[in-house]
């Protein structure tokens, strides 16, 4: 794959990270989440290759924690 659209996909696949795990999080136990971004990072690990998914995977799980709010 083109250096190109590889990094184009990470891109990609970090964006859609981030947006499903701060839309689409259910709390479960008191502070615990279920946040369905982790699937982004499923399909990014066998649909195009591992090592993207573990880019999309830390990228996306650090901006996400980074961008959601949370009371003090």
């Amino acid at each position: 794959m083109n250096t190109v659209k590889r990094i184009a996909f990470d891109g990609v696949g970090i964006a859609l990270y981030v947006v499903v795990s701060l839309f689409l999080s259910f709390p479960i136990i008191q502070n615990w989440y279920l946040s369905l971004g982790y699937t982004v990072m499923v399909v990014f690990l066998y649909s195009i290759s591992m090592a993207d998914g573990i880019i999309v995977g830390i990228f996306g799980t650090a901006l996400s924690k980074i961008s959601k709010k949370t009371p003090a």
